[in-house]
């Protein structure tokens, strides 16, 4: 069984050390609130809301931006730090 197949399972969880820098935690959590206060619907259960990270409604270009470089590093982390997790 490999590694990815436990992902896709749920049963594993994995660490990605310092993707995301402090700066940019702070900045998509802001970026976040910002964006359910101005959203017109009532929260989702459980006081939860999801949004689309390309919603250029909801979130600026950067913010966008600043997703995609995160997305990146952690895709990259995992090809380098476990190869076989694509091996599905």
């Amino acid at each position: 069984r490999s590694i990815g197949e436990a992902i896709a399972d749920g049963e594993v969880i994995l660490l990605l050390p310092d993707i995301a820098t402090p700066h940019e935690c702070s900045s998509l959590s802001t970026a976040g609130l910002d964006a359910c206060e101005r959203r017109e619907t009532p929260s989702a259960a459980r006081g939860r809301n999801r949004f689309s990270v390309s919603d250029p409604t909801a979130f600026s270009s950067e913010i966008v931006l600043s997703c995609d470089e995160i997305l990146t590093r952690a895709l990259n982390y995992l090809d380098d730090s476990f190869p076989s997790i694509y091996e599905t």
